[in-house]
């Protein structure tokens, strides 16, 4: 007793008239906000409105105070002034270059 299976094709997909549509999305930087800021000069729009690259200087925060801290506590008291000396552990502030509003500090540690 043998059948043979005879193959039967699904109907086609119903197809409806439709249009597409293409959406073109622009991105705007908001007033207001600061991109991210870095060690290093970035060109960011001042609060007064000007389009500058910022000026940076460095200013002691929590991690010259946490590296100082440890060296104190591992005994290294005669080296624990070496850390308000180097820029790297230190905060990083932007200011504008035109007016010196300061328009943001990059954080080494945040806590």
């Amino acid at each position: 007793m043998s059948e043979k299976a005879e193959l039967v094709q699904p109907p086609p997909y119903p197809q409806s008239e439709t249009q597409s549509q293409v959406v073109v999305v622009q991105q705007q930087q908001a007033q207001g906000v600061t991109p991210l800021l870095g060690e290093f000069p970035t060109t960011v729009n001042c609060p007064q409105g000007h389009q500058v690259m910022s000026n940076v200087y460095y200013k002691s925060g929590t991690m010259v105070w946490v590296v100082a801290g440890l060296m104190v506590l591992f005994g290294l008291l005669c080296f624990a002034w070496i850390p308000f000396f180097v820029d790297s552990l230190k905060d990083v502030v932007h200011t504008c270059p035109q007016d010196g509003t300061v328009i943001g500090v990059y954080q080494r540690l945040k806590i």
